[in-house]
């Protein structure tokens, strides 16, 4: 009788910590992208840019959104697109890749739209609308 009783708790219990886990691990994964293309953009540019001199601002933002869409796709295990995560398609509707343009070269946010794109269903479960993840980059 105990059993019956409990066994729903329990497997939202289990559900919940599947859910967060997911959520957790995007989050890592998206995090570690904007920080491994801002490191490459490090070898991008030249010594120039960071002393005043002139940069072409537009290839810099197109070299970190394509870093971090190689890293992305890398670890979907896809080529030519960003592939699936947690059976969800990741394309310009529900992942954005946003190098800031006030702070050039130096911050990246990307910004997965959960609500519209969740990897569960919530059923109930407090989770986020967007998973943000921002990296930067102090020279």
């Amino acid at each position: 009788m105990e059993t019956i009783l409990l066994m729903p708790v329990i497997l939202m219990l289990l559900y919940a910590i599947a859910q967060y886990s997911l959520i957790f691990l995007s989050i890592q994964l998206f995090n570690y992208a904007a920080e491994e293309s801002l490191r490459n953009s490090i070898s991008y540019v030249d010594e120039n840019c960071y002393y005043g001199g002139s940069c072409d601002v537009d290839d810099l933002k197109v070299h970190i959104t394509s870093s971090a869409e190689a890293i992305i796709s890398s670890y979907t295990g896809s080529e030519g697109n960003l592939g699936k995560l947690f059976g969800q398609t990741l394309d310009a509707s529900s992942l954005e890749i946003d190098p800031d343009s006030n702070n050039f070269c130096c911050k990246v946010t990307i910004t997965y739209n959960y609500k519209q794109h969740p990897f569960l269903p919530s059923f109930g479960l407090p989770v986020p609308d967007e998973l943000k993840s921002t990296a930067t980059l102090n020279l």
